[in-house]
């Protein structure tokens, strides 16, 4: 049941996994907060480190105390994560059975050489190995080269934007500095 062209289709389903995928990433987990918690726990490990050496009893019982802190610290993070997951899986799983149910089995040309396969099996990395180009495909090798394109697009588009935004933030502190040093 084709609506369109099955490469469009493909294509336009799996942006749409990405882009929602991303909207939800951005939405459960809170980066500036995952980063200070890492920075913390290195904080912390370091620290830790430093009272293994010592071997004596108030150092064991600072560590216990640090390793308690930084579980507690791994356990907040997580929760950000497990949630974005809970919410993803099925969006991932309803995009594979769509497309599972609708393009299973077919083969079309795809606009681009993609490496062609033999014998492909997940777990066995000797299969990773392509013998050869061509255009024919199925829908599951098209729909993880675009989600892969995409994602990567994304991606760095978001960090490009995250690093004009701080630098327009730095500038706008900088002029009021320079009006307040004026007045």
């Amino acid at each position: 049941m084709v609506f369109l062209d099955i490469v469009i289709e493909i294509s336009l389903i799996a942006l749409a996994v990405v882009v929602i995928s991303k909207i939800l990433q951005s939405k459960m987990i809170d980066k500036k907060k995952q980063k200070a918690a890492q920075a913390q726990m290195k904080e912390k490990q370091k620290k830790i480190k430093e009272l293994m050496k010592n071997g004596d009893e108030k150092s064991k019982n600072e560590v216990d105390r640090l390793q308690k802190e930084m579980l507690e610290d791994m356990n907040a993070t997580m929760q950000g994560t497990m949630k974005y997951m809970l919410f993803s899986m099925p969006l991932f799983f309803g995009a594979f059975f769509i497309l599972g149910s609708l393009y299973g089995g077919i083969l079309f040309n795809a606009p681009i050489m993609l490496p062609k396969f033999q014998g492909f099996f997940f777990l066995n990395p000797f299969t990773w190995i392509p013998v050869g180009w061509g255009y024919e495909t199925g829908w599951l090798k098209w729909y993880f080269i675009i989600y892969l394109i995409a994602s990567i697009i994304i991606a760095v588009t978001l960090k490009i934007r995250e690093k004009v935004v701080k630098r327009g933030s730095k500038n706008v502190e900088e002029g009021k500095k320079g009006v307040e040093n004026a007045e």
